[in-house]
């Protein structure tokens, strides 16, 4: 997850020949045997962007399966190290909640936005469905705290199993 200083995020759209093509992700991509995941990031991100990144702590992991496939991401801290950040692929970077809400409208698929208390209590107003992965209490480093009653008004309809004692919850508002 790449942050400017305004707390922006950059994400890449998909391009027409790949899986889940069109749709909007966080640069990154596949890791080469033998690569260390920080060093497949690494590369990645130079190959997408044309410039070069720090690759800093592993925020998150997820599983998900797909009708033909299972993937597992690594979410990973990074910083613009030098370059100048030109896309291989389509590139937009969100400077206001405004700017993603009205993005979003055009979206045949939903919108999902990853940050902690902050980033929450922004979107609070507009929120309609939560995915939440509860972590345990043990993960180092992990933005796993959020306000008091931040689910107040929301109700489980699906719970998924993700291994290494990961649970992922589906809320309806």
């Amino acid at each position: 997850m790449i942050q400017d200083g305004a707390r922006r995020y950059l994400i890449t759209q998909r391009r027409g020949s790949s899986h889940l093509a069109g749709m909007w992700e966080f640069p990154g991509g596949k890791r080469e045997a033998g690569e260390s995941l920080e060093d497949a990031l690494r590369r990645e991100l130079t190959e997408e962007l044309s410039a070069r990144f720090e690759v800093g702590e592993r925020v998150e992991t997820v599983r998900w399966e797909y009708p033909e496939r299972t993937v597992v991401i690594h979410f990973y801290r990074c910083r613009h190290e030098s370059g100048t950040i030109e896309p291989q692929e389509s590139l937009l970077v969100f400077s206001d909640i405004e700017s993603a809400l009205s993005f979003s409208n055009s979206l045949t698929t939903d919108l999902f936005v990853i940050g902690g208390a902050q980033i929450y209590e922004a979107f609070l107003p507009h929120i309609e469905k939560w995915i939440i992965t509860e972590v345990p209490l043990t993960v180092t480093g992990a933005d796993a705290f959020m306000p008091k009653g931040y689910l107040d008004g929301f109700e489980v309809n699906e719970t998924k199993s993700i291994g290494e004692d990961l649970i992922v919850k589906f809320y309806q508002r």
